[in-house]
């Protein structure tokens, strides 16, 4: 045998103690003596000494290492302990093994126990070289468990502990027999329910029970498993009454919504489902479902008073909607302050708009209805109506002419607009989701399609025609003579500013009226035709001559048209005849009152469509004073 251990500076002192442990494991404690005994070589050289936790017996050391004599070494022995003493004036090392494989080996027997429920209880202690990998699961690991001569028990692994060092890893497990631990009744919100707390396979579920839970837990320092077990029921039920849609929120346990439905039947008979989710309720998977009132509505006040109502409807799904925003309406019996409950208070309610939301089980229709009514009336400006009434009306839900045939409109005098009063086309744009309304109304009737909406005073230029005669001459001398007609205006054609009515129609017709005041058209102003006739009665010769003119802006006169003074003429007894006549065509009046300019341009709608027109008429009068004449 070898006198060094592992080392040339480590000498044996005495023969190895052996001893043999459980399960063929073996443990070695070797006494050595360093190389020098001096404390300064000792201290310097402790690296050089003790070898490594967990090296084998078998390995030689980094520094001057010998390998062990054949048969020498065991198998797997791994140091696990090495110390040094001082006796007298030497050192003495002891290095101890043991045998630490690559699989756990129990260290020793089983400890047996029971718990307080009579289920068995094993402590199992097993050791390894240090980073032996530890494979076993809680809950799933199991063991057989025998004492003496009685039937094997399965034992569950229920909690493990793992010691490790350089040199070992020690595993203490601790397993309980498959089994019921507790069984307990407890309650869960409102219902009763079983709590089995075990270990090893899931317990038979209770008859008339669900499995609502699986936890794990902690029993007397052991995992286990906690099963709570409920019956198929209503958790909670809660009503908002607050709430206008009465919603009803119900918390059940492996309960569909039809059979929610059925139980709950006398309270949710009107109302919808519109919501499904899945919760945890203190642990346990719960489904909630949420129901509303299929019909509610929710009234509030608007400007002027005026009452708007949202409805929410919960229809099935696909369910055609055919509400049209102005047109459709509702009847609403609503109770004021000023009403009591049992007389109601009927309104009408136009739709002012809608929304629809579909979900895979339900639509969603949310409409929204106003009252229609009158939010302003104010005279209206600037407009070409001065012997009318003309409002601007500004509505809500509906246009003003819709609201007067039903409920006369009153004026800002508190007085009623007429019956027949001529309602404009409105305009219409939405305040806040609602039709808004602006309608220009004139307080008449249009009657036979005509309305005088203003009337004033107009000065005009107008040029009144001037008339046209002739005049004589002649020449006598003893032998010879002559007679000529010239043309004579009796008066210039004169321009002067008159007054004139000026009258505004609001009409359905585009014709303008037919003008005759100072109207040239189809005036025949004056022509004359002139012809003279000489005769030399000595020498019995004679000539003729002629001439036409016509004078526009002229008027005939009566004298210069045969027979009435237009005739000039010389004569001399057996001498000589001249004589010269005149001819004359044209009116010889011409109209200066009556319409003298007709005017029509497109004005508004009415509110049933008809097209307005504005017609101007300016008239005048026989002549009057204020009339002035323009100075050329």
């Amino acid at each position: 045998m070898s006198i060094s251990h592992r080392s040339n500076r480590l000498k044996l002192v005495g023969s190895p103690s052996v001893e043999k442990l459980q399960n063929g494991r073996f443990r070695l404690t070797f006494n050595l003596s360093p190389l020098n005994p001096r404390n300064d070589w000792y201290n310097a050289n402790k690296d050089r000494i003790f070898a490594d936790y967990g090296t084998l017996q078998s390995a030689e050391m980094s520094i001057d290492g010998i390998a062990p004599r054949t048969g020498e070494a065991y198998g797997d022995m791994a140091l696990v302990n090495a110390q040094s003493a001082q006796s007298g004036d030497d050192y003495v090392v002891q290095f101890t093994y043991e045998t630490l494989g690559d699989t756990f080996i129990q260290i020793k027997d089983d400890t047996i126990s029971y718990t307080e429920n009579g289920l068995r209880r094993v402590t199992r202690e097993s050791i390894a070289a240090a980073g032996t990998d530890f494979q076993k699961t809680v809950g799933t690991s199991t063991i057989s468990s025998k004492i003496d001569d009685e039937a094997e028990v399965t034992c569950y692994l229920a909690s493990y502990e793992v010691d490790d060092t350089d040199s070992s890893r020690k595993v203490t497990e601790v397993y309980i027999e498959a089994g019921t631990l507790s069984r307990t009744e407890d309650f869960v919100g409102s219902q009763d329910s079983l709590v089995i707390e075990a270990i090893g396979p899931d317990p038979s579920t209770p008859d008339g029970f669900s499995l609502a839970s699986k936890q794990e837990s902690n029993f007397e320092g052991f995992q286990t498993n906690r099963f709570t077990f409920l019956k198929p029921s209503i958790l909670s039920v809660q009503q908002e009454f607050n709430e206008t849609r009465d919603r009803i929120t119900v918390r059940a346990f492996n309960k569909t919504s039809a059979e929610v439905d059925t139980a709950l039947n006398e309270v949710t008979s009107n109302h919808k489902l519109i919501a499904k989710s899945e919760d945890d309720f203190q642990g346990i998977k719960t489904s909630t479902y949420v129901y509303e009132l299929d019909s509610h509505d929710v009234l509030s006040a608007e400007e002027n008073g005026l009452r708007t109502l949202t409805r929410s409807l919960i229809l099935a799904t696909g369910t055609d909607y055919d509400g049209v925003v102005g047109e459709t309406n509702i009847t609403s019996e609503i109770n004021t302050p000023t009403v009591p409950p049992e007389e109601g208070n009927e309104v009408t309610l136009y739709l002012a708009g809608f929304s629809i939301k579909d979900t895979s089980e339900f639509r969603i229709i949310t409409e929204r209805y106003i009252e229609a009514g009158i939010i302003s009336i104010a005279p209206k400006s600037n407009t070409p109506m001065t012997q009318q009434e003309v409002y601007n009306i500004v509505s809500i839900g509906a246009a003003a002419s819709t609201i007067h045939a039903s409920s006369p409109i009153a004026k800002p005098s508190g007085t009623a607009l007429s019956a027949n009063a001529t309602f404009l086309e409105p305009s219409k744009e939405n305040t806040n989701g609602f039709p808004r309304y602006s309608q220009v109304v004139v307080n008449a009737a249009l009657n036979a399609g005509n309305l005088k909406v203003s009337e004033y005073y107009e000065y005009f230029t107008v040029t009144d025609p001037g008339e046209m005669g002739t005049r004589g001459r002649y020449a006598l001398a003893s032998s010879s003579g002559g007679a000529v007609l010239t043309p004579h205006a009796l008066s210039l054609p004169q321009t002067y500013r008159r007054k004139g009515l000026v009258q505004v129609y609001l009409t359905t017709s585009n014709d303008a009226d037919a003008e005759e005041a100072y109207s040239d058209e189809g005036v025949d102003w004056c022509s004359i035709s002139f012809s003279t006739f000489y005769t030399d009665l000595e020498d019995s010769k004679a000539s003729v001559s002629g001439s036409f003119r016509t004078f526009n802006k002229y008027l005939r006169s009566e004298n210069a048209t045969y027979p009435a003074n237009n005739t000039a003429y010389a004569t001399s007894a057996g001498e000589y005849a001249a004589q010269a006549y005149s001819d004359a065509t044209g009116d010889t009046s011409y109209t200066t009152t009556g319409i003298f300019r007709s005017k029509v341009v497109p004005f508004l709608r009415k509110a049933n469509g008809t097209q307005l027109y504005l017609k101007t008429n300016v008239t005048f009068a026989a002549p009057a004073a204020e009339d002035t004449p323009i100075q050329p």
